[in-house]
């Protein structure tokens, strides 16, 4: 897993970099991207231009009825950018 752990600029908070294959198929583009923890209603994919913008927020709460032990998933930002 080649996941950086990176310092944003503007407001001091961390966020991961996930692995990424993106493949051309035809007429459109695959995105794969390790995000865990990130659902959909979480996930944003934007184009603007030549700029190809993914972020996603993981929500990685233990459950109620159960106590953590070990934990390695937690709440966390993702951001990835590629020029297209």
């Amino acid at each position: 897993m080649s996941t950086e752990l990176k310092k944003a600029e503007m407001n001091g908070d961390y966020r991961v970099t996930p692995a990424a294959d993106i493949y051309e198929a035809g007429d459109e583009y695959v995105l794969k991207l390790e995000m865990p923890g990130v659902s959909r209603e979480n996930l944003e994919i934007t184009l603007d231009r030549d700029e190809l913008e993914i972020t996603g927020k993981a929500n990685a709460e233990t459950p109620a009825d159960k106590m953590e032990r070990y934990c390695e998933y937690r709440l966390c930002d993702f951001y990835r950018r590629f020029r297209v």
